[in-house]
């Protein structure tokens, strides 16, 4: 009721039709600036994520016992996921060794890096260091596979054999290898006659006990 009093007594003094109705409008937004000229937006809550287990991603999970392989032995173990973290030299681990991860993460850089116990250290490493192969184990060939003489050589010439050891083959593990500035393991094997290396991962998996 003020309002609509108000809104008489400024229309009076006049007498253009446009200031009348410029000054109307003004007046009704003035007498009916409440909630009901502002609509009160609900915030939609941000969609939940579900996270994917980060053991259900990796090649290890947390209780297994791989071997640990280095191109140096014995190599000081990182202080933390960052391969730029080394522990320094009171917590190395000798490659060739069966070890137990402890924990798993993912890495600054994006890597998954795994704790391992390691004799008496504990530190984290790479997943390209570890394998379930060790010395003294069986193992079978996915495919049909050349053995080189030397581990990391790709060379035809320096074949061990010169026939490839066949996918199905069970075959002996006889030493594991890891070239400097390399992340590949290396296997050496005996298939039948044959002895030589070749790239880990052309070897079925096998669980250590």
């Amino acid at each position: 009721m003020a309002c609509a009093i108000g809104l008489t007594r400024v229309i009076k003094p006049f007498k253009s039709a446009h200031l009348v109705s410029a000054t109307l409008l003004l007046m009704m937004l003035a007498c009916t600036s409440n909630d009901t000229l502002f609509i009160q937006l609900t915030a939609t809550p941000p969609p939940t994520l579900t996270a994917t287990p980060l053991a259900a991603v990796t090649r290890f999970k947390i209780g297994d016992k791989p071997v640990f392989v280095a191109a140096a032995s014995p190599q000081a173990l990182y202080a933390s996921p960052n391969a730029n973290d080394k522990s320094g030299s009171s917590n190395l681990c000798f490659s060739s060794t069966q070890v137990a991860i402890t924990d798993l993460a993912i890495g600054v850089d994006n890597t998954v890096y795994y704790k391992i116990k390691c004799a008496s250290a504990n530190g984290w490493t790479l997943e390209t260091n570890l394998t379930l192969l060790k010395a003294g184990s069986s193992a079978a060939l996915k495919m049909d596979t050349y053995l080189t003489n030397d581990p990391g050589s790709d060379d035809p010439t320096n074949r061990a054999a010169d026939q490839p050891c066949k996918a199905g083959t069970k075959v002996g593990v006889l030493d594991l290898a890891m070239m400097p500035k390399e992340k590949v393991i290396y296997v050496q094997i005996q298939c039948g006659a044959m002895v030589g290396w070749l790239n880990d991962t052309a070897l079925d998996a096998v669980v250590l006990p």
